[in-house]
């Protein structure tokens, strides 16, 4: 039996945090192929993949609502998570990232209506 350092990874198979991303794109492919079942179940396991990617990324809590006036924007609500892809943009004062609970949602933000956390 080979460790699985011994073992070669794949082509498709990539390493994050140490871990193979295989099992969410394995899970990321049964979701779409899979017509039957249950389509809020299939999209809370798919969030759940999801989220799990994103574990390396820097997060911080919404400290105010925040109503997007372009559409490369964000729009969030207090107490929201946000996942920051980007520190650094055009604009000194504004991130971009993700909606913790809504992956699908991403943006540019202002810095000031956020608190950076520490997990």
């Amino acid at each position: 039996m080979k460790s699985f350092h011994e073992e070669k990874l794949s082509p498709k198979m990539r390493m994050i945090n140490g871990q193979s991303t295989e099992s969410l794109e394995s899970l990321s492919d049964e979701l779409a192929s899979n017509s039957g079942g249950n389509n809020s179940t299939n999209e809370v396991a798919s969030r759940r993949g999801r989220r799990k990617e994103y574990n390396r990324y820097k997060r911080c809590r919404a400290l105010y609502d925040c109503e997007a006036d372009n559409e490369d924007e964000l729009t969030f609500e207090e107490g929201d998570i946000i996942i920051i892809m980007a520190e650094e943009t055009e604009d000194d004062n504004w991130m971009e990232g993700v909606l913790e609970s809504d992956p699908d949602r991403r943006g540019l933000f202002p810095s000031s209506f956020v608190h950076m956390l520490t997990d």
